[in-house]
């Protein structure tokens, strides 16, 4: 505000002001409306973040749910054609037979998917369970590839291994690291190629073991090989558009390994095969 200031013949001479500088306080109201802005925004994405939890939260359930509540029907489905093939309910003609194959092979595609589903929904639901104990590992790679073997022979999958005659040791759930290297080899089987190999070693090492799965395969991208731990990852190409797969067996085996403070890395290159290899901690 100014006020004019006159001389004894009245006339004007000057103005006497007052100014005030206000950039502080107006500094200090925007910063008021920014950090109000700041808050109500982050009560926006709490209530976000509230409701993703709890969509995902349902999401698990579902999985669990409808996992296990599908497991039994199909289960039953796999044991009366069993009992079909065995002839418990009368002979029957070759090509009966040769039907019920198929059948009884997709059963088993339906039960090994469902089981995934279920063991996907125990980690993301925290509710997976590791019993560790000491274990002999080359025992159990042993026992996985026999379990395989005629698995292996139908797929003419030509297998070398190097493996300690000694016993190795760890500190492992042997019913889970099992299903690691079923996931493994499972793998390999389906990206193999013509003439298919798998060369499986196992090293003791002074502070850790090593297993080793290479194969000779189809091999993967860059780019495949950098989300190739998450899940429902699977990787794209001619070659593999007709291979059946839910992209959740590799991410559950890294989960696995991780409860186990074990590693699990993968080196590959397009059209030349690809190696696991998981490292145990002593």
């Amino acid at each position: 505000q100014m006020s004019p200031v006159y001389n004894e013949k009245a006339v004007l001479t000057h103005f006497i002001g007052l100014q005030i500088d206000v950039t502080e306080r107006i500094e200090r109201e925007r910063a008021l409306a920014v950090a109000r802005q700041l808050e109500s925004e982050k009560k926006l994405l709490f209530a976000e973040k509230e409701k993703l939890l709890k969509l995902n939260e349902v999401k698990d359930d579902f999985i669990a749910i409808a996992s296990h509540q599908l497991r039994t029907p199909v289960t039953i489905v796999k044991q009366y054609l069993g009992m079909l093939s065995s002839g418990l309910y009368g002979e029957l003609t070759k090509e009966q037979k040769d039907a019920i194959q198929v059948a009884y092979r997709n059963n088993d595609r339906q039960l090994n998917i469902i089981d995934k589903l279920l063991k996907i929904a125990q980690i993301d639901t925290d509710k997976i369970v590791v019993k560790k104990r000491r274990s002999n590992l080359t025992n159990l790679v042993r026992g996985t590839i026999e379990d395989f073997k005629y698995r292996l022979i139908e797929s003419k999958v030509k297998v070398t291994t190097d493996i300690p005659a000694e016993p190795i040791y760890a500190n492992i759930d042997r019913h889970l690291i099992r299903t690691v290297f079923e996931n493994m080899i499972d793998n390999s089987i389906k990206y193999s190629t013509s003439k298919p190999e798998l060369s499986i070693s196992i090293k003791n090492m002074k502070d850790s073991v090593v297993v080793s799965l290479k194969d000779n395969g189809i091999g993967m991208s860059k780019a495949d090989m950098e989300k190739i731990f998450n899940k429902f990852s699977r990787t794209h190409s001619e070659e593999t558009k007709n291979i059946g797969g839910t992209g959740l067996g590799l991410y559950w085996a890294k989960t696995v390994l991780s409860l186990h403070d074990a590693k699990i890395n993968v080196k590959s290159k397009k059209g030349y095969g690809t190696e696991f290899i998981i490292t145990f901690v002593k």
